[in-house]
């Protein structure tokens, strides 16, 4: 039996967290602190990783995420540097 990965293009689960914001416009912007330069910022709706627009660092959507409990095994953390 192979398991795909969370962050896996083609996976049910990869295409399930990214239609999350499909009812909602895509212009639908949340906001986030970046954890680098603590500034609250604006970022498009969409459970993926996104660059701070502040900084530049990379920075996750924590606050539309589908496993809020789960945080050790966040399916975009294997994309994160």
């Amino acid at each position: 039996m192979t398991t795909k990965l969370f962050t896996e293009k083609g996976s049910d689960l990869y295409e399930g967290l990214n239609g999350l914001g499909s009812s909602v416009s895509e212009s639908t912007m949340i906001d986030e602190l970046c954890p680098y330069c603590e500034k609250e910022v604006k970022l498009e709706s969409k459970f993926e990783a996104h660059s701070c627009p502040s900084c530049g660092e990379e920075i996750l959507p924590c606050s539309i995420c589908p496993f809020p409990e789960n945080c050790l095994n966040c399916p975009l953390m294997r994309g994160a540097k």
